[in-house]
């Protein structure tokens, strides 16, 4: 299975595990552009198309769950994601899933534990979001087919 992670928001981080196992990640600004936003499907596609051994057969993109938080309403951009997320399912339909809850991926995956896999350097704090939703995607996985 090729997972793609994504943290949506004003920056959206984009992460996967390229071919030669490397993962790699970027940052896509969207902010209040809301043409900005199929820059990220863009992205989305190109990474499936280019890095993914199966295509489009073997995909899943593991979307950070959204959830408004009070402080965020205040913000202009408080509902960036919910755009980036809708426009990720307009998209790829069925192959986008929500079950990455942000908590649990910063729990399981925390800081420490990116630099101790050498995933920490360079990275802003979305890409490393997006980096904790591919590796929680692919440890989750690994459990399923062990069954």
């Amino acid at each position: 299975m090729f997972l793609v992670g994504v943290d949506p928001g004003g920056t959206t981080g984009v992460a996967w595990r390229d071919r030669s196992s490397v993962v790699r990640s970027v940052d896509v600004e969207v902010g209040l552009m809301w043409e900005k936003v199929a820059d990220v499907v863009a992205m989305v596609r190109s990474v499936v198309e280019e890095s993914g051994p199966g295509g489009w057969s073997d995909c899943k993109i593991l979307c950070e769950d959204w959830v408004n938080a009070p402080k965020s309403v205040l913000r202009r951009d408080a509902n960036t994601p919910l755009v980036v997320i809708g426009a990720l399912y307009g998209a790829f339909g069925r192959r986008v899933s929500l079950g990455q809850n942000a908590a649990l991926a910063k729990s399981t995956f925390t800081d420490r534990r990116l630099k101790e896999l050498g995933l920490w350097d360079k990275r802003s704090a979305h890409e490393r979001d997006a980096v904790r939703h591919v590796l929680l995607g692919e440890r989750r996985e690994e459990k399923r087919r062990k069954g």
